[in-house]
């Protein structure tokens, strides 16, 4: 007896394998997936390229310092600042 269903040119077909009795048809990813799949290995090319390698752009904690220098005025204290900024050094 054949195990395996007989299939026209309208059904899907399935794989030959099985794995703990589930069979899987044998279909190609939707277009839309495969498109989302290629721009998001692009993007991160673009990112890790601009980003990690020529530099362009500045890492968290380089902002953080940024603002941090340009919003205290010379004879502030940590302390005036508040807690945002004591948490945020502490990461630092």
């Amino acid at each position: 007896m054949d195990t395996h269903p007989t299939s026209s040119s309208d059904e899907p077909k399935l794989r030959d394998h099985v794995y703990d009795g589930i069979q899987e048809y044998d279909q190609k990813l939707p277009n839309w997936w495969l498109f989302t799949l290629y721009i998001t290995i692009v993007w991160f090319i673009g990112h890790w390229l601009c980003y990690y390698q020529l530099g362009i752009g500045s890492s968290d904690q380089a902002t953080l310092r940024f603002q941090i220098k340009s919003e205290r005025s010379p004879g502030t204290t940590p302390r005036q600042l508040g807690p945002a900024f004591r948490s945020g050094m502490a990461a630092l």
